[in-house]
Formats: C-alpha cells, sequence, structure tokens
C-alpha cells in the first residue's frame, strides 16, 4: 500500500470478458436476420398464389406428368366454373377450413349432387397438396374439413311389378327383331 491505496492488479487476459454472454456474436446475427427475411421472402411469395393460380400451375404439372386429355378437360372445368368463381382472388395460405365447408354448403344449395362435391374437394385438396410442395401454403384446409356423405338409398330405387310389366312392353322382342333382319 503505497500513500494510503491499495495497488490494484489488472485481471489477467483469459479473465476478461471478450463479450457478453446474453448477446448473439455477429455470424450468429447474420444467419438470424437471414433466416427472418427468408420467411418474411416466403409469406410474401405466398401472398401472390391464389387459387385460381395455384390451379392452373397444379393442372400445367399434371399436364406435364403425362395426365390423360380427359382428366385434365375434367379438371379445367372444375376449376373455372366452381373452384376459382368461389374463392376468387383469395391467397391459398388464407384459405381456411370455415371456407371450405362454405363452399361445400353452397354446392349442396345448388342442388349439386354429393359425388360431384366430392370430386370438387378433391381437386381442390390436390391443388393445396401441391401448393404445400411448392411452398404456397403451409397447411391443407381441405383434411380438416368433413367430406359430405353419399347418400346411396337414393341412388339405388327397384321397380315394383308394375312398372317392370311396363318396360318390358317398352322393349322390343330381340328375337323377332333378328329374324327380320335387324339388327345382325
Amino acid at each position: 500500500m503505497a500513500g494510503g491505496r491499495e495497488a490494484r492488479k489488472a485481471p489477467a487476459r483469459s479473465e476478461a470478458p471478450s463479450r457478453r454472454a446474453d448477446r448473439p456474436d455477429q455470424g450468429q446475427a447474420e444467419r438470424e436476420l437471414r433466416r427472418l427475411l427468408d420467411a418474411e421472402l416466403a409469406v410474401a411469395a405466398q401472398a401472390r398464389v391464389d387459387v385460381a393460380e395455384a390451379g392452373e400451375r397444379y393442372l400445367a404439372h399434371l399436364r406435364a406428368m403425362g395426365r390423360k386429355r380427359s382428366t385434365l378437360m375434367d379438371y379445367e372445368s372444375t376449376l373455372r366454373v366452381h373452384l376459382a368463381p368461389f374463392f376468387g382472388a383469395t391467397a391459398l395460405h388464407r384459405v381456411e377450413p370455415r371456407d371450405v365447408e362454405r363452399f361445400i354448403a353452397a354446392k349442396a344449395r345448388e342442388g349439386r349432387a354429393t359425388k360431384s362435391v366430392l370430386n370438387y374437394l378433391g381437386l381442390l385438396h390436390s391443388i393445396f397438396a401441391h401448393g404445400q410442395k411448392r411452398g404456397w401454403c403451409s397447411q391443407n384446409p381441405c383434411k380438416q374439413v368433413d367430406r359430405p356423405r353419399k347418400n346411396r338409398d337414393a341412388e339405388i330405387r327397384f321397380l315394383d311389378e308394375t312398372e317392370l310389366e311396363a318396360l318390358l312392353r317398352e322393349v322390343p322382342d330381340i328375337t323377332s327383331a333378328q329374324s327380320s333382319g335387324c339388327c345382325t
């Protein structure tokens, strides 16, 4: 102790903190910034792809994969007549299960057959699955919706005896038609 003061020794180099432990280094900060920017770009990309555009891109993909022409024509019609008009320009990632349920209810009110509505839902589900693979959306709202059930009893109706007899009277006799030279 010189002059009433205690001499302090400088801390050893290994004891001095080089940086605060709770702060990221420059590399960590850059990686986090890159991650946040990538997430923001992904959201921006999602916002640009609506149901109609995603459907067109999906059909182009199917065409490139060699899907049958008749199948593609059916899908194009479903997209043009049912899906695109209902969902409009709604971004793919903004469609929620309740929107799909509203679509099902609207088609039922229009009198569409259950089988047709199921076909529309099948295409919509495939569009969303394709969109998920491409990063246009993160979930498929069709998976969270109860599908309408087909009423099998309404599709099959048996004729009673009177109706069957009336039908048989109207059908030409095959043996007499063949003997007269018809239908050979």
